[in-house]
C-alpha cells in the first residue's frame, strides 16, 4: 500500500512524513524500494550497539533518575501520582534527547511543543479513523469523482469532521517544529560532537 491509494498510509504520511516508516519497499514499489533501502542502511549504521550503550542507555538512566526524584518528592508530600502519565512523559523526555538532542523536562511540568503536537496528532488521527474507516472504504467504491481514494465524498467527510481538522492542525505544528529542529542542528558548529540521532543522520 502507499499514500496515494491507501487511507492508513495517507494518514500516516501526513503524520510522520516521508521516511523509513512510510516509504514503500519490496515488489510493486515505484522506485523498487531504493528510497527505503537507503534510509534503512543509514539507520542500520546509526542504531549500533555502541550508540545504545554510550548515548541511549545514558539518557534513559538520567531520565529515570529524574523520575525517581519526582516520585520521592511527591511521596514525602503524600501526593497522588498519575503513573501512566509520568511514564509517557519519561518516554517523551528521553526521545527528545535521543532523537533531537533537546533537553526537555515534561516530567517536571515544562511544556514540549513537539511532544504535545505529536501526541495530539496521534490521538486525533485515531479519533477520526476508528468510527469512519468502514464508511470511507465503502466510499472508495463509488464512481469517480464522488468516490475513489480522496474523492468528493471523502473530501466532504474531512471538511465536516472536527477530529480531522485537529489532526491537520497538529501535523502543521509538527512540520514547523521539525524544520526548526533540523535547521538548528545543521547550524550547530559542534554538530560533529553530538550523539543524537538527528545529528548522526545529517552527517551520514
Amino acid at each position: 500500500p502507499n499514500a496515494k491509494d491507501n487511507m492508513q498510509f495517507h494518514m500516516m504520511n501526513m503524520w510522520l512524513g516521508a521516511g523509513i516508516l512510510t516509504f514503500q519497499h519490496g515488489v510493486g514499489s515505484p522506485d523498487n524500494g531504493h528510497a527505503w533501502l537507503t534510509q534503512r542502511k543509514i539507520a542500520a549504521n546509526i542504531f549500533s550497539k555502541a550508540n545504545f550503550q554510550n548515548n541511549m542507555g545514558e539518557v534513559f538512566t538520567q531520565k529515570a533518575q529524574r523520575m525517581c526524584e519526582l516520585l520521592e518528592g511527591r511521596a514525602e508530600n503524600g501526593e497522588k501520582v498519575d503513573i501512566q502519565k509520568l511514564f509517557f512523559q519519561f518516554t517523551m523526555d528521553s526521545i527528545m534527547r535521543i532523537f533531537f538532542g533537546e533537553d526537555v523536562d515534561t516530567m517536571g511540568g515544562t511544556t514540549c511543543t513537539y511532544g504535545d503536537a505529536y501526541d495530539k496528532a496521534h490521538r486525533e488521527m485515531l479519533a477520526y479513523m476508528r468510527p469512519n474507516i468502514a464508511i470511507l472504504y465503502m466510499l472508495q467504491y463509488l464512481p469517480w469523482p464522488l468516490g475513489g481514494f480522496d474523492g468528493l465524498a471523502w473530501q466532504i467527510n474531512k471538511v465536516l469532521n472536527p477530529h480531522y481538522h485537529e489532526f491537520r492542525r497538529a501535523c502543521r505544528v509538527l512540520d514547523v517544529e521539525s524544520d526548526s529542529l533540523v535547521a538548528k542542528c545543521r547550524a550547530d558548529p559542534r554538530i560533529s560532537e553530538r550523539r543524537d540521532l538527528l545529528a548522526l543522520f545529517i552527517q551520514s
